[in-house]
């Protein structure tokens, strides 16, 4: 268990918020236009979708061991509550800016009904599925906490396998998400320190192994199919996280990189509840402004504009946020808590 931070976690997480903001940026221009998006950025931000949410669960996972061997009323006040707040209100500023500015060209629904509010705690269809998701697998962890940890483990990752390979399917995207990445949240929870110091001895070979077998299984899995795409999916995802953590790693030594992305990824929370509004309003704005003239340019810079546009606003709403003292924007309250028992 640790409380220590990690400077190559921040830089992972600065690395997969920035994979999260131009995916999304390129899921919203091309539901205008497929031609909007230059291939090469397609094929370069598909090639880590395999791994980027993991890599959130696997570090989420691994920075909760001390929370989820605490006592159960100071688990629910300092991880569940503060997501299920941040899930709640945003979700509500979502549900009012695409019900009053914008239609959701992803989701054209949202933002129709005020039954949408109450419906998205059970099925949420949204971006801010990985909050309420994280939450479901804390409060699975600290229920499991006293089982042995190969339990749990191989039964979810049965199940994930399984779920890769379309053996067990889900009509809803959020229930898919928790049968697909319950076992990064455990392996992370469950992870020793002695692993990491390991790894700090041998990322760089460690690193050069995981690129070579993600490329080769990358590649092989277009040729599988049934049960044996599905344990190369979840090898894929597992490798990628290994590779993106020893490139943390070695940026640790690259001042300036460094310094980049552990901002981003001491930020991922603000830029994750919020970029997807600017994504949608920048990506309008942009095909508009290309509508109007021939640009063929356009495939090169509608993505980096896109993507690059959001996440600035998304940290500026926060600076401001906290030059008028509305960290409630980002912050539970402190009076929303499990009262002390008497």
């Amino acid at each position: 268990m640790t409380s220590q931070r990690i400077s190559y976690f921040d830089i992972a997480k600065g690395i997969g918020i920035l994979w999260v903001v131009f995916y999304h940026s390129m899921l919203f221009l091309q539901s205008y236009d497929e031609a909007l998006v230059w291939g090469r950025y397609e094929k370069v931000i598909n090639f880590a979708f395999p791994f980027a949410m993991p890599l959130f669960f696997v570090i989420s996972g691994y920075l909760s061991q001390k929370a989820l061997g605490g006592v159960w009323r100071d688990f629910i006040n300092k991880r569940i509550l503060p997501l299920l707040y941040l899930f709640g209100l945003w979700s509500l500023i979502r549900w009012i800016y695409f019900a009053c500015f914008q239609d959701n060209i992803l989701n054209e629904t949202e933002g129709q009904t005020p039954l949408q509010l109450l419906t998205l705690w059970i099925a949420p269809t949204g971006t801010l599925w990985f909050i309420w998701s994280l939450a479901i697998f804390f409060l699975i962890s600290r229920l499991l906490i006293n089982i042995p940890a190969f339990i749990p483990l191989s039964i979810s990752l049965i199940i994930s396998i399984l779920t890769y390979a379309d053996i067990i399917t889900f009509e809803t995207f959020a229930y898919r998400t928790l049968a697909l990445y319950l076992p990064f949240v455990l392996i992370g929870a469950h992870a020793k320190k002695q692993y990491l110091d390991v790894f700090d001895k041998t990322y760089v070979a460690v690193g050069l192994t995981a690129l070579a077998s993600y490329l080769l299984l990358y590649i092989l899995r277009m040729h599988l199919d049934g049960i044996l795409l599905g344990v190369v999916q979840f090898a894929l995802a597992g490798i990628g996280i290994i590779w993106t953590l020893s490139l943390s790693k070695g940026l640790e030594h690259w001042s300036v990189a460094r310094r980049i992305l552990i901002y981003f990824g001491e930020n991922t929370l603000p830029i994750y509840v919020a970029h997807t509004l600017f994504v949608s309003a920048v990506s309008a704005v942009t095909v508009w402004l290309g509508s109007l003239s021939d640009f063929s340019y356009l495939p090169l810079i509608a993505l980096p504009v896109t993507g690059s546009t959001a996440l600035i606003m998304a940290l500026l709403i926060q600076y401001f946020s906290r030059q008028i003292r509305a960290d409630w924007l980002y912050n539970k309250p402190s009076w929303i808590k499990l009262p002390t028992a008497t």
